[in-house]
Protein backbone atom coordinates (compact mmCIF):
# COMPACT_ATOMS: atom_id res chain seq x y z
CA UNK A 1 0.00 0.00 0.00
CA UNK A 2 2.93 2.68 0.73
CA UNK A 3 4.29 1.37 -2.52
CA UNK A 4 0.68 2.33 -4.36
CA UNK A 5 0.74 5.44 -2.71
CA UNK A 6 4.59 6.51 -3.30
CA UNK A 7 4.60 5.49 -6.79
CA UNK A 8 1.28 7.75 -7.66
CA UNK A 9 3.22 10.87 -6.07
CA UNK A 10 6.63 10.25 -7.97
CA UNK A 11 4.08 9.35 -11.44
CA UNK A 12 1.24 12.01 -11.04
CA UNK A 13 1.92 14.24 -8.24
CA UNK A 14 -1.10 12.87 -6.70
CA UNK A 15 -1.33 12.12 -3.09
CA UNK A 16 -3.78 9.15 -2.95
CA UNK A 17 -5.88 6.88 -0.25
CA UNK A 18 -5.56 3.49 -1.42
CA UNK A 19 -9.24 2.22 -0.58
CA UNK A 20 -9.04 -1.83 -1.59
CA UNK A 21 -7.13 -3.96 -3.28
CA UNK A 22 -8.95 -4.29 -6.70
CA UNK A 23 -7.05 -7.62 -8.74
CA UNK A 24 -4.00 -9.64 -9.17
CA UNK A 25 -3.32 -11.21 -12.18
CA UNK A 26 -4.88 -14.70 -11.81
CA UNK A 27 -3.15 -16.23 -15.44
CA UNK A 28 0.12 -16.66 -16.85
CA UNK A 29 1.19 -14.23 -19.03
CA UNK A 30 4.81 -14.08 -20.67
CA UNK A 31 6.52 -11.35 -20.42
CA UNK A 32 7.17 -9.40 -23.81
CA UNK A 33 10.49 -8.41 -23.56
CA UNK A 34 11.85 -12.14 -22.24
CA UNK A 35 9.60 -15.45 -23.07
CA UNK A 36 11.51 -17.08 -19.91
CA UNK A 37 9.67 -14.43 -17.35
CA UNK A 38 5.95 -14.18 -16.45
CA UNK A 39 4.64 -11.01 -15.68
CA UNK A 40 1.97 -10.04 -12.63
CA UNK A 41 -0.01 -7.41 -12.29
CA UNK A 42 -1.75 -5.91 -9.31
CA UNK A 43 -4.80 -3.16 -8.65
CA UNK A 44 -5.61 -0.73 -6.50
CA UNK A 45 -8.69 0.94 -6.08
CA UNK A 46 -7.64 4.75 -4.78
CA UNK A 47 -9.04 7.84 -4.21
CA UNK A 48 -7.86 11.60 -4.13
CA UNK A 49 -8.85 15.64 -4.12
CA UNK A 50 -6.15 16.32 -6.22
CA UNK A 51 -7.38 14.71 -9.19
CA UNK A 52 -7.18 18.90 -10.73
CA UNK A 53 -3.29 19.23 -10.04
CA UNK A 54 -2.34 16.45 -12.48
CA UNK A 55 1.33 17.54 -13.20
CA UNK A 56 2.39 18.44 -16.46
CA UNK A 57 3.89 15.84 -19.38
CA UNK A 58 7.52 15.98 -18.96
CA UNK A 59 9.20 17.02 -22.31
CA UNK A 60 11.87 13.93 -21.45
CA UNK A 61 9.55 11.47 -21.44
CA UNK A 62 7.71 11.58 -24.72
CA UNK A 63 5.76 8.52 -24.06
CA UNK A 64 4.56 9.23 -20.47
CA UNK A 65 1.46 10.34 -20.66
CA UNK A 66 -1.72 10.78 -18.16
CA UNK A 67 -5.47 10.48 -19.10
CA UNK A 68 -8.52 10.40 -16.67
CA UNK A 69 -11.36 7.91 -18.35
CA UNK A 70 -14.87 7.59 -16.56
CA UNK A 71 -14.94 4.17 -15.98
CA UNK A 72 -18.50 3.72 -18.19
CA UNK A 73 -16.37 5.19 -20.77
CA UNK A 74 -13.16 2.78 -20.48
CA UNK A 75 -12.73 0.09 -23.20
CA UNK A 76 -9.91 -2.43 -24.46
CA UNK A 77 -8.51 -0.13 -26.75
CA UNK A 78 -6.95 2.67 -23.95
CA UNK A 79 -4.61 -0.20 -23.41
CA UNK A 80 -1.65 -2.02 -24.52
CA UNK A 81 -1.18 -5.19 -22.71
CA UNK A 82 -3.60 -7.90 -22.15
CA UNK A 83 -3.46 -8.21 -18.34
CA UNK A 84 -4.84 -4.99 -18.60
CA UNK A 85 -7.62 -5.90 -21.59
CA UNK A 86 -8.76 -8.53 -19.60
CA UNK A 87 -9.32 -6.49 -16.19
CA UNK A 88 -11.79 -4.21 -18.81
CA UNK A 89 -13.27 -7.13 -19.84
CA UNK A 90 -13.80 -8.35 -16.44
CA UNK A 91 -15.18 -4.87 -15.57
CA UNK A 92 -17.70 -4.71 -17.92
CA UNK A 93 -18.90 -8.30 -17.35
CA UNK A 94 -19.70 -6.88 -14.07
CA UNK A 95 -22.32 -4.19 -15.02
Amino acid sequence: VDCVMREFLEETALNVEVIEHFYTTDFFQVSAFDENHQVISIYYLVQSDELNSIRPIDPQEPNQKFKWVELCDLTEEHFTFPIDKKLVRDFKNLE
